[in-house]
């Protein structure tokens, strides 16, 4: 996995999309500069409908949105898109660590409930969205993203927030 170093400013014109199901015709943000989208906490699997391309490098972050909180909830715990420690019912949200769908990135530990990204509807190249990321794709596919939650658990889920990619080179 490569995170580009370099940041470059421009203006952005910004179009949000309700995911519904996979896109088939997935956006390409070539000469639309950013594109948004909603995670829903209750979806395993949030498509974006935007295709990133191998190479290049783009700004995904979550973004404050009118009428959006930018926080979902898991039964009685609420938390943000860097997710969740602490204690709940007895368990720590470490030991809660061996249920989640992705329990390393890069040899750390992720937290429960934080933003995780993939291109694909694989996690074979999962990467922490969290409060925001520079990210090189090594492949090319639609960005997805999700709450990192335990597989069988989304059903009580509730919350949404608002996803900004910018392609940056």
């Amino acid at each position: 996995m490569m995170f580009c170093l370099e940041r470059i400013s421009h203006r952005v014109h910004l179009r949000s999309k309700i995911p519904g199901p996979a896109n088939p015709i997935a956006r390409l943000l070539v000469n639309i500069s950013s594109q948004a989208f909603l995670v829903f906490a209750a979806s395993p699997w949030n498509a974006s409908g935007i295709q990133l391309q191998a190479g290049s490098c783009y700004r995904i972050a979550p973004f404050a949105r009118e009428g959006f909180l930018q926080e979902w909830q898991d039964l009685t715990i609420t938390c943000g898109p860097s997710g969740w420690e602490g204690k709940v019912g007895g368990l720590s949200s470490s030991a809660l660590n061996a249920l989640l769908r992705v329990k390393k990135l890069d040899g750390k530990k992720q937290r429960y409930f934080s933003m995780i990204g993939c291109v694909g509807k694989s996690l074979d190249h999962a990467f922490l969205i969290g409060e925001g990321v520079e990210f090189v794709p090594p492949e090319g596919g639609e960005l997805y993203a999700f709450a990192n939650d335990a597989g069988f658990a989304y059903s009580n889920n509730h919350g949404q927030m608002a996803v900004k990619v910018e392609l940056l080179r």
